[in-house]
């Protein structure tokens, strides 16, 4: 009757512990580069959310002169030195003839950060403005997705 209560304990081999370290080791890598690009993303969407009253400042000049005139400084568009910088917004680098230039948090896979360059144009159609960006932030997957952040 002994016999039938004896439990036999074994444990895992040491190749099967191996195995499973490898596997979380190559899923935590993998994790750990989507969760970068993802943090890049989400602070080039939020410079975008940032950089709004700008061009609302722009839009509000071209409504005034040409938006050629729109500099920071005048016509109620704020100097460029004025912009409290963030981590998602670096620097503030230029307002000039409606063309908004920024340094923005998001960073491209060497860690470089990306630049938004915000172009506004008056649409002929409508009575608003029209912005493209043509920075590095519209050319990285680490910036911003195709048809967002005024990328084409």
């Amino acid at each position: 009757m002994n016999r039938y209560f004896q439990v036999i304990c074994r444990g895992f081999t040491l190749v099967e512990l191996i195995v499973v370290i490898a596997v979380i080791g190559i899923l935590t890598s993998i994790a750990a580069a989507q969760y970068s690009n993802y943090v890049s993303r989400t602070r080039a969407s939020s410079a975008a959310i940032e950089l709004k009253k700008m061009k609302q400042a722009v839009s509000l000049c071209a409504m005034e002169t040409d938006i050629s005139n729109c500099d920071g400084g005048s016509f109620g568009i704020p100097l460029a030195a004025s912009f409290a910088t963030t981590k998602n917004v670096l620097s503030l680098d230029s307002i000039v003839g409606g063309v908004i230039t920024a340094t923005i948090g998001a960073t491209d896979s060497a860690g470089a950060p990306l630049t938004v360059i915000l172009t506004g144009s008056i649409n002929p159609v409508g009575a608003n403005i029209l912005w493209v960006n043509s920075g590095t932030s519209c050319e990285s997957p680490r910036g911003f997705r195709s048809g967002t952040g005024d990328c084409s």
